[in-house]
């Protein structure tokens, strides 16, 4: 087989919800990832903003090829690498604070994903959602160049 085929998670295989953790997968599409998988010889990985270990709960009990926390930790046949979250100290330490500082922001959610974080502000009034941007954008300029800010 000459191709792959990758598939997102969020918003491809299961519709984007208002929270992370309220995705429905539903009936049939693990079943239907196994047999596109079977039918490409192999050849099927998703790829997600999540990390695996998210997506393998979801998907339980299948366990697919996959590129999560936006390519930071990739499995292949099995084998996990990259996405630990003791290799990013400076992460850590920024992700500790947007907790500590978002803390007053009604309906601000910190979406700790170890080795990346996601703040998720849409259900947040117009103001608090603005002070949350402000605290994100703070945050990944004491990162510098090491990471990057991608809004959505």
């Amino acid at each position: 087989m000459d191709f792959a085929l990758f598939l997102d998670f969020d918003g491809t295989l299961v519709d984007i919800a208002p929270r992370p953790d309220a995705v429905v997968v539903e009936p049939g599409l693990i079943d239907n990832l196994e047999a596109l998988r079977r039918r490409l010889g192999g050849a099927l990985a998703l790829v997600s903003g999540r990390p695996i270990a998210q997506i393998d709960g979801f998907l339980t009990p299948a366990r697919f090829d996959a590129a999560g926390l936006h390519g930071v930790e990739r499995r292949r046949e099995g084998e996990i690498v990259g996405g630990r979250p003791e290799d990013h100290p400076d992460l850590r330490r920024q992700v500790e604070r947007l907790h500590a500082d978002s803390a007053p922001l009604a309906n601000v959610l910190i979406e700790d994903k170890g080795a990346s974080v996601a703040v998720h502000w849409r259900l947040a009034s117009a103001e608090d959602a603005q002070r949350a941007e402000a605290l994100v954008k703070e945050a990944a300029g004491l990162l510098g160049g090491a990471y990057r800010l991608q809004l959505g």
